[in-house]
């Protein structure tokens, strides 16, 4: 949605086509055209979305808030993942009701990259802080993996430490995601006067 400037105008166009669109770099930006989305969808009623999904990841902070949003959100949800569903991304592809997956897209859950300053990393009493503050934020994250999937925390422990892209196979094997996007879940979500209306 980046060629709408406006945050108002994409989100009245996404909500009256009852779409969440999680793309590129998440972040602030992404979390308020989320909270402005699910404003309206909720005042409409709470109809079934679809969640478009293709991410790389980003800010942890922000894709737990997009998280909570989705996981609350009392209307059926059905993901779609394009491309990739990476880092937070794979987590907030947990939120959804039903998780579709496109043929080629990939799935990757790891353990936090954040990077730390020298400043950190030379006090050790600064450095036991920021580790566990970062294990208290992995800990969430391997919870609700864990909960969604039905593996257990070490099983998604050990998953994260590979840091591994999984092909859509894979992904089904590990129970991140629930089938293959197909053409009729396409046909069934979007009518072609709404793809209209969108371009």
């Amino acid at each position: 949605m980046s060629s709408l400037n406006d945050k108002g105008e994409a989100a009245d166009i996404l909500a009256k086509a009852k779409v969440f669109v999680i793309d590129g770099e998440i972040n602030l930006k992404t979390l308020e055209l989320t909270k402005s989305i699910a404003s309206r969808l909720l005042v409409a009623g709470a109809p079934d979305v679809a969640v478009i999904i293709d991410s790389k990841g980003g800010g942890v902070d922000a894709g737990l808030d997009i998280f909570d949003i989705l996981d609350t959100y009392p209307g059926h949800k059905t993901a779609i993942v394009y491309g990739r569903a990476s880092s937070i991304a794979a987590v907030i592809l947990q939120a959804c009701d039903q998780r579709l997956c496109a043929q080629h897209a990939t799935i990757l859950i790891h353990d936090g990259h954040d990077d730390i300053s020298l400043t950190i990393a030379r006090h050790p009493c600064k450095f036991a802080k920021w580790l566990k503050n970062s294990e208290k934020t992995q800990t969430k994250i391997y919870r609700i993996l864990s909960e969604r999937t039905g593996l257990s925390i070490n099983k998604i422990r050990a998953l994260s430490e590979r840091d591994k892209h999984l092909n859509p196979m894979e992904a089904l094997k590990h129970k991140l995601v629930d089938r293959i996007l197909t053409k009729s879940d396409m046909a069934k979500h979007f009518r072609p006067e709404v793809l209209e209306k969108l371009k």
